[in-house]
């Protein structure tokens, strides 16, 4: 069986989608090996509160499935100013303007060791 794999944000997005395909497809996301991949701007630095919280996000997926995959990995993501709608825009703004003083507010600027990232994907997939 293939492993089975989901990606969500910081602001939980595909929990939905997540619990209809469980309670859809039980058996695979109980008996394969599950690697969830929490991305969140917050797991590009060090602040213990932030890690908190993500460490938080994986506990309410489980509260809200009742299920735990078998390991959870939290990932930087990106600040993409140009995506953003306005309101998401200026929210982030005023959050990278406090976790990252040095960043240009009106670029994109990419915080995912990618590298890392994939040394874990290798190390999640080895047989």
């Amino acid at each position: 069986m293939l492993p089975f794999l989901t990606v969500l944000d910081a602001w939980g997005q595909g929990v939905g989608s997540l619990i209809r395909i469980k309670a859809q497809e039980r058996k695979p996301l109980y008996t394969a090996p599950v690697l969830f991949l929490s991305v969140s701007l917050g797991a590009g630095g060090h602040d213990a509160e932030d890690w908190r919280a993500l460490d938080g996000i994986a506990v309410d997926l489980q509260d809200a499935t009742g299920w735990t995959p078998s390991t959870v990995e939290h990932v930087a993501g990106a600040y993409l100013p140009s995506k953003y709608d306005l309101l998401t825009r200026v929210i982030m703004r005023r959050i990278i303007a406090a976790k990252d003083p040095e960043a240009d507010l009106g670029k994109d600027k990419e915080y995912t060791d990618w590298d890392a990232l994939g040394s874990k994907l290798d190390t999640w997939l080895a047989p």
